[in-house]
């Protein structure tokens, strides 16, 4: 768990990790349940790198040979 955790921190996975933190802030300030359930979501996925379409390396930056 602890390697799932610490490896493979794509670009993808910065940008859920820093959408949930500003969902979760905006709706703590704004008192929105719906952006606080969406923030932790995308914090869960990014915290476990699960998200549907990254899960077979669709969302890898090709390579240039």
């Amino acid at each position: 768990m602890k390697e799932r955790l610490l490896n493979n921190w794509t670009a993808w996975r910065i940008i859920r990790f820093v959408l949930s933190i500003v969902f979760i802030t905006i709706g703590i300030v704004k008192l929105d349940y719906i952006l606080i359930a969406a923030g932790v979501f995308l914090l869960i996925q990014a915290l476990a790198n699960t998200c549907v379409s990254c899960a077979t390396g669709n969302c890898e930056i090709p390579l240039k040979k």
